[in-house]
């Protein structure tokens, strides 16, 4: 069992919480305390009337009536005899096919017993009909996504009312659901870390030398960049270097691209360039999306 049960679904599907321990429980399930462990009298009787059984007894029985015939009073007394090497051989086989068809009704009692366990209490459910001595409580999980509530509550429809047109129309609002869901990025999670006072004093000094002939002044605290220059469009202007303006927005997107995008390890998060912007961007991906959808501006 634990090597096909290792994932909720429904924390994977729902968004609830996992439930490790449930997990564990159905991965390590006990025999039910009513399952058979051992086969009833009736069952024996079953197995001493099966006609192999009595065919070999019978065989058994004819042995036993020669030892008898030549003088022995008992089997054991024809030890060493072939008389008494015959009947242990039948005995043997008698032993042999009363255990394989015990394994057999136990295995088979057992099936028959958790197939059929339950279907009363199953059968009151299908109909309506609530679980005795239990209440069941409406679900109290509330979901700051409406894509992922929409698909817990299409994936719960009543779906017997329902004619095939509207049926088909539930599957396809919950594929849709779906494919909103998957669609949707986690924002990354902030480093905690923080850069030394002593880098960003050096920071601050390399960035203002190496643009002094450009005119343009650069200033890093808290992680944002400023330009001093006025009059020029700051829509087309590198967010990075500050360098620009630029004629069209591909031209500077290719800049940022190869200029400061292609130098980031993929998994390298930074803050949005862009002054006054404070979030935190986890990839050059993210960076590319977030400028259009923010700043207007499609790298």
């Amino acid at each position: 069992m634990p090597s096909f049960v290792d994932a909720d679904c429904q924390a994977i599907y729902l968004g609830t919480t996992r439930r490790e321990d449930v997990i564990r429980a159905v991965g390590r399930l006990e025999r039910h305390n009513d399952a058979p462990d051992k086969l009833n009298e009736t069952q024996k009787e079953e197995i001493r009337n099966h006609p192999s059984i009595i065919k070999k007894v019978q065989a058994r029985n004819e042995y036993a009536n020669i030892i008898k015939q030549n003088g022995y009073s008992t089997i054991k007394a024809a030890t060493g005899t072939s008389w008494h090497k015959e009947h242990s051989k039948a005995q043997r086989k008698i032993n042999n096919k009363k255990s394989k068809l015990q394994t057999k009704l136990l295995e088979k009692s057992i099936n028959d017993f958790y197939e059929t366990v339950h279907v009363d209490e199953v059968d009151r459910q299908m109909q309506g009909i609530l679980p005795r001595n239990e209440v069941l409580t409406p679900s109290g999980i509330e979901y700051q996504l409406e894509e992922r509530a929409t698909v817990a509550r299409l994936l719960f429809q009543p779906i017997d009312d329902l004619d095939e047109d509207q049926l088909f129309d539930v599957r396809v609002q919950l594929v849709d659901a779906l494919v909103e869901l998957c669609h949707l990025q986690e924002a990354p999670r902030k480093f905690k870390t923080q850069p030394q006072a002593t880098d960003k004093i050096n920071s601050n000094i390399s960035d203002k030398i190496i643009h002094e002939e450009e005119g343009i002044e650069f200033v890093r605290g808290d992680q944002r960049m400023q330009t001093v220059n006025e009059g020029s469009d700051d829509t087309l202007r590198c967010p990075f270097c500050k360098q620009g303006p630029f004629s069209r927005q591909d031209s500077l997107g290719r800049h940022v691209r190869v200029q400061h995008l292609g130098r980031r390890a993929e998994s390298d998060g930074f803050f949005c360039p862009y002054e006054g912007c404070r979030d935190y961007l986890g990839s050059a991906q993210h960076f590319l999306s977030h400028t259009a959808r923010q700043h207007g501006v499609c790298l």
